[in-house]
């Protein structure tokens, strides 16, 4: 059974990094003082299995 402390499989790895990349180009930069933001995501989508 996978714990936390496993390697995700390379296509979980992939996901978050095409992830990272979307989230960086569409939300906005922080401005101390100025904007708070505010995001939640479900995890779980990352460990389905793949088709």
């Amino acid at each position: 059974m996978p714990t936390i402390y496993d390697t995700p499989p390379i296509e979980v790895q992939q996901d978050l990094e095409l992830l990272k990349q979307d989230l960086d180009q569409k939300i906005p930069a922080k401005q101390l003082d100025r904007n708070l933001l505010i995001a939640t995501w479900n995890i779980r989508v990352f460990w389905k299995p793949h088709p």
